[in-house]
């Protein structure tokens, strides 16, 4: 299951809401992110000891800057609090590689 993020409070929570977590960055109107949204979907799905999160950069416009969000999708991969990988773009194999790597 993929959950919202509204605000920094609430991305800070969900860092460290878990020993393993995912937060990807999109835009609704986003083509590349559209095109990734299944796999996101099933990464969730496969890995149930993920959390994994979303945030609609123009719903988060604070928290985008706050991210250094430049463009979307950007995924930020998290291990025990700590950023161990962050993945701009919609390449899969990038993608799945950090996915794995967590």
């Amino acid at each position: 299951m993929v959950k919202t993020i509204k605000g920094l409070n609430s991305a800070k929570k969900a860092v460290g809401s878990g020993s393993k977590v995912v937060i990807k960055f999109f835009a609704p109107w986003c083509g590349a992110c559209k095109q990734v949204e299944g796999l996101y979907k099933k990464f969730s799905q496969k890995y149930p000891n993920v959390k994994f999160y979303q945030v609609n950069i123009d719903d988060n416009p604070d928290l985008t800057k706050h991210y250094s969000v430049k463009f979307v999708p950007t995924f930020f991969f998290y291990k025990d609090m700590q950023l161990s990988s962050k993945v701009g773009g919609s390449d899969v194999n990038s993608i799945t590689k950090s996915m794995e790597e967590l």
